[in-house]
């Protein structure tokens, strides 16, 4: 079992949260358990100079250090 897992979005300038949040606690995760994290996000600039830009997502818990990233 995990417990208090926090999950942290780190979106590029020129994108906006319309729906959730950067941050998300779980309060605890079963082994082979899965989650879904849902985040509206919003353009403010041509998508053409999002170009090469990174969401990253941080994964903080003692017993996991992890990062992953979406590349735009």
């Amino acid at each position: 079992m995990l417990e208090n897992l926090q999950v942290t979005l780190s979106i590029p300038e020129g994108l906006s949260v319309i729906d959730g949040t950067r941050e998300k606690q779980f309060a605890s995760l079963a082994p082979s358990q899965s989650f879904i994290y849902d985040v509206g996000l919003r353009a403010d600039m041509p998508m053409s100079m999002l170009d090469g830009k990174t969401i990253l997502a941080s994964f903080n818990h003692s017993c996991i250090e992890g990062k992953t990233h979406i590349d735009l």
